[in-house]
């Protein structure tokens, strides 16, 4: 059977973010092992496992490794500008204001208030007495030429050797990416097997731009590695080894979205700039793809001139469907802790989803932001919304997504707010990496 907060170990995690951290930093060494992290490219986007890392950084050294990616590169534009940024991050990157580059291979950051900088998000890390550094790997990604593979472990393992002997023990491997399970081996010894525990935050058969056969194969093969599999979300359970699972949903960061200055409205924050005015405004932030519904989009600015529509991120699909439409807006990405100033001005969030596997197994970190922030919230129906429905208008065949808007927009009285802010109150990342942290392992 699953795991999901197994009720005696439950008991022993409190709420209170600064006991949590108070409880974890007085352990032994044990409890606080170090851990390398294969993830996405650190500061890209504040995905599940960098907000969960972030408060592990407080207990315990970090090595996080950029993405060792999910498919074989293409000869196109965008792939050759992302491998000339890897490259230019592995030998090029000028030091960091919080951090110093060294040997060219990676940055480290030390015990102080730390920033990570990137392209559109700044990743600021709390204070902490460990080391948390980052390595730009160079790897060919997703080879199965045994040549290529041996070549990829030998080069990482040269790159990773600093950082590793730097280390206060024997790592855990904590990996978001099932491609990391062919690097696994570099992290045992004669004396000792690789501690791994694998973050399965996506279903990995249906996301878009994964190389789906290969990944996973990879997959399975962790699975039966890792000594703990953690679930982002319920609809995931199905595809994970029912003896090792254990839940852990999404966070959001509640200091952030619950703030004086979101909560008194308009009275907190200017007007940021490049928000339009004159309307009501239906917003939606996160990457611009093909899961998000342009012609139901397209159909609710029609019906409703009277709103503007405003969608914050990068544009990573053709859009030309909702260009010609004056009311609705496109605005640059924004650093995570920018958001919550746009969001407070909107008087509805929005959550425009196409019906497709890669929805239905989704748990979009926003949903909880979006409570957080107590913003009224207009949505198309998928699996982890279940929790919460009660909260959110819900369009169906019956109630256009215009209609849904509307409605939307009428619950915005103070009960209704807070019961919104009161329904994720209690799911911090403090509280989310404390559940994960008992399923580390200890020795």
């Amino acid at each position: 059977m699953n795991k999901s907060y197994a009720p005696k170990q439950r008991e022993q995690v409190t709420h209170d973010p600064q006991a949590q951290q108070a409880t974890a930093t007085k352990g032994n060494s044990e409890t606080s092992r170090p851990m390398v992290v294969f993830g996405e490219d650190w500061g890209k986007h504040p995905s599940s496992t960098q907000h969960l890392v972030k408060v592990l950084s407080t207990q315990r050294d970090i090595i996080w490794i950029n993405s060792i990616g999910l498919r074989k590169p293409k000869f196109s534009w965008r792939d050759i500008s992302r491998v000339f940024s890897k490259l230019k991050a592995r030998f090029f990157n000028a030091s960091d204001k919080a951090g110093k580059r060294m040997n060219g291979q990676y940055e480290q950051f030390g015990p102080h208030e730390q920033d990570v900088q990137d392209e559109c998000t700044a990743q600021k890390l709390p204070a902490s007495p460990y080391q948390f550094t980052v390595i730009n790997p160079l790897v060919l990604p997703c080879t199965d030429q045994p040549i290529l593979l041996w070549l990829n472990k030998f080069l990482l393992k040269r790159q990773l050797a600093s950082a590793i002997d730097a280390l206060s023990g024997r790592p855990i491997v904590w990996t978001s990416l099932p491609t990391a399970v062919d690097y696994l081996s570099i992290f045992e010894s004669t004396e000792h097997e690789c501690d791994c525990v694998y973050y399965c935050g996506d279903d990995f058969s249906a996301l878009a731009g994964v190389d789906h056969e290969f990944v996973v194969s990879k997959e399975q093969e962790l699975c039966e590695r890792a000594s703990t599999v953690f679930a982002a979300s319920q609809p995931l359970l199905g595809k994970l080894p029912e003896n090792k699972t254990v839940v852990i949903p999404h966070g959001v960061d509640c200091q952030l979205f619950q703030s004086d200055s979101v909560n008194n409205g308009c009275q907190g924050t200017p007007w940021p700039r490049d928000l339009p005015l004159g309307k009501p405004i239906a917003g939606f932030y996160g990457s611009i793809s093909q899961w998000l519904d342009q012609a139901l989009l397209q159909e609710s600015a029609l019906a409703l001139p009277n709103w503007n529509f405003v969608l914050i991120g990068n544009i990573e699909c053709d859009v030309s469907l909702l260009e010609n439409q004056n009311n609705i807006y496109f605005l640059d990405a924004k650093p995570h802790d920018a958001l919550p100033a746009y969001l407070q001005h909107w008087q509805v969030a929005m959550l425009p989803f196409k019906n497709s596997q890669q929805i239905r197994m989704c748990n979009p970190l926003k949903l909880r932001e979006y409570l957080a922030s107590g913003t009224p919230i207009a949505s198309t129906y998928f699996n982890a919304l279940a929790e919460y429905q009660h909260l959110v208008e819900v369009a169906s065949e019956q109630h256009s997504f215009a209609k849904t808007i509307v409605a939307a927009s009428r619950r915005a009285s103070v009960q209704e707010k807070e019961a919104r802010v009161s329904s994720v109150r209690q799911a911090s990342w403090q509280q989310r990496a404390a559940d994960a942290a008992l399923y580390l392992p200890q020795s």
